[in-house]
């Protein structure tokens, strides 16, 4: 963070010579600043009157008035101290994570759990939600900025939850009814499965046009032995402008989901942002106090002089 100090209004300075102004001119026959005049009612005791307090020539009491008009003005001026900050302006993603709990699933389950997990908590700043099908789909964690309570989920996801079968259809289009609500450009599902849907009652085609509508991207994972059926999950990706790729391997799938992470990058714009703080009390108070002062000590003055 950055700090400066500046007038905010360093015209105001022009006023510093108003005193010397209205007295050289020719329209002031008064000779001593008429200023002081206006400001202290009682001013003429400031020079009529012999007092010890002199500074080459000038009284203290003079420069008193001085300094406190300098301060009025600079209180005019407007003195700031400014706080500049660069920010990062970021624009997040609403992605949901779709994972296949069928029941041949168990073998994977541990460790797809842990790659799903670690997609998730690199995603901070975007939305995420988690939807697992099998034989049902369901939402289990809502679209949120907090991927750690999305990975404690993922945590706990056991083959059998959604029941034995596979629900592709099913699961794209619960995943576009929760994204619908987002008013985002960039809405992104990444379905993971290992099997053909044999269960869903939207058909995939028919949710894969739902996603169309709301601009929903699909990126699809196929893992195992081909048990999946690859020319839907191709069709599902392609037409919603979405990768297809097959996982034959655990590192496979880990290399998989790093490289969505990568192409789904949230984008940072930088900016800056300044804290603005005035200070022109500061001056004020003290032109107050000592035209205060002066003020009194005119009327003192002038009863040291009746005397």
């Amino acid at each position: 963070m950055l700090t400066s100090f500046k007038l905010l209004y360093p015209w105001a300075l022009v006023f510093l010579f108003l005193p010397w102004i209205l007295t050289i001119s020719k329209f002031n026959k008064i000779t001593k600043p008429a200023v002081f005049e206006l400001i202290l009612p009682n001013s003429k005791f400031l020079d009529k009157i012999n007092h010890p307090g002199t500074f080459n020539g000038f009284s203290l009491t003079r420069i008193a008035a001085y300094c406190g008009w300098f301060l009025l003005v600079f209180a005019l001026a407007n003195p700031v101290r400014i706080d500049s900050a660069q920010v990062l302006e970021q624009e997040g993603y609403d992605i949901i994570l779709a994972v296949d709990l069928s029941r041949s699933m168990e073998q994977s389950l541990a460790q797809v759990k842990q790659i799903v997990k670690s997609f998730a908590l690199k995603r901070s700043g975007d939305r995420v939600g988690l939807v697992v099908f099998a034989e049902h789909a369901f939402q289990a964690v809502p679209l949120t900025f907090d991927v750690n309570s999305v990975g404690a989920m993922i945590d706990n996801l056991a083959v059998g939850m959604a029941g034995e079968s596979t629900s592709i259809g099913d699961a794209i289009a619960i995943s576009a009814k929760n994204l619908a609500q987002y008013n985002k450009d960039s809405r992104v599902l990444v379905l993971l499965t290992d099997g053909d849907d044999t269960s869903s009652v939207v058909q995939p085609l028919q949710a894969m046009r739902m996603a169309k509508a709301i601009n929903l991207k699909i990126h699809t994972i196929g893992i195992g032995n081909n048990h999946f059926n690859a020319n839907l999950l191709e069709q599902l990706s392609k037409e919603t402008g979405g990768v297809f790729k097959i996982a034959y391997t655990v590192t496979d799938l880990a290399q998989i989901y790093a490289d969505i992470n990568k192409m789904e990058r949230t984008s940072f714009d930088s900016g800056k942002v300044d804290y603005v703080t005035s200070y022109y009390y500061v001056p004020l108070i003290g032109a107050m106090l000592l035209l205060g002062f002066l003020f009194l000590s005119s009327f003192w003055r002038e009863d040291e002089y009746a005397t």
